[in-house]
């Protein structure tokens, strides 16, 4: 196993290399690109990537000279961090696997690359010099061996842990009601809020409900002013018309708050919010207050 170990040291980087290589018919070798780390202040990002090589036998290449073909590849793993190190360092979503035949010839590997799970040309093309650069002392010229390459970081997992939570939060449950009309419902998670959206167009309900979603420090706002000299408890009924800009214009039909704060503050609410493209049309809106539970 060759283990790469990489630690930041201002702008640069402090390589150290220890390699114990084990080789039968196939063998895996491991690349800790360590962490790179960005302070300022009290904040800092750490990114820490890695780079595994598996070799497998290629047509006619025993145990013994795969061995020979690893040692040579081990001397290229630096190289192979580094091209994945400065495309991270840009895109923390690059990972995947690449693998390639390798063949020795008499300068340099013949180099083929057989699968790409990355899809980044950049990385395939900087590993591909990387390993034609390889030393071919003492290797035996048309042998040949499969190399697969594995790239991660942990900073892959936050952004997939991330889209998959904003996916989560931007789907809405939309639903046709008796007169054809689409709804769909949100509100407080401490369920002092709630409203509802009513549209002719299911996209339309989902995008509005999303904006409304999005201003309910606003709407929290309004309950707070509402519940000023009494109980905020109450239904408010409005009309919005959202521009292809996104902008809303709101006309209030009714409150049974027992607050004249409530409509002011909600028309404002909903007329500085800006919606997705898709909310724009004619939507009701129904916005209810409770009293704390």
């Amino acid at each position: 196993m060759i283990d790469v170990m990489a630690t930041p040291a201002s702008s640069a980087f402090r390589f150290a290399l220890g390699a114990i290589l084990t080789l039968s018919g196939a063998g895996v070798f491991s690349a800790d690109a360590g962490a790179q780390e960005l302070a300022e202040g009290e904040a800092e990002i750490t990114t820490r990537a890695e780079v595994r090589i598996g070799l497998e036998s290629g047509p006619g290449t025993n145990s013994a000279q795969l061995s020979e073909i690893g040692t040579s590849v081990g001397g290229a793993l630096r190289s192979v961090r580094s091209c994945y190190d400065d495309l991270v360092a840009v895109n923390p979503t690059i990972h995947g696997s690449l693998r390639f035949l390798l063949v020795v010839q008499p300068r340099r590997f013949g180099v083929e690359l057989r699968r790409d799970e990355v899809e980044n040309e950049e990385l395939v093309r900087c590993v591909t010099r990387a390993l034609r650069a390889v030393s071919m002392d003492g290797l035996t010229p048309t042998k040949s061996a499969y190399v697969r390459l594995d790239f991660t970081n942990n900073a892959v997992d936050g952004v997939e842990r991330t889209r998959a939570r904003r996916e989560v939060e931007d789907r809405v449950d939309v639903h046709q009601n008796s007169e054809g009309e689409f709804e769909a419902s949100g509100g407080t998670a401490n369920g002092m809020i709630r409203f509802t959206i009513e549209s002719p167009r299911e996209e339309r309900t989902a995008a509005v409900q999303r904006g409304l979603r999005a201003a309910i420090p606003g709407l929290l706002d309004c309950r707070r002013k509402s519940s000023h000299r009494g109980s905020p408890a109450g239904v408010t009924r409005a009309t919005i018309l959202v521009s292809n800009r996104g902008r809303a214009r709101a006309r209030m039909t009714g409150t049974t708050v027992n607050s004249p704060r409530a409509e002011r503050c909600l028309r404002r609410t909903l007329q500085r919010q800006r919606f997705e493209e898709s909310a724009r049309g004619r939507a009701l809106v129904r916005v209810e207050f409770f009293d704390r539970r």
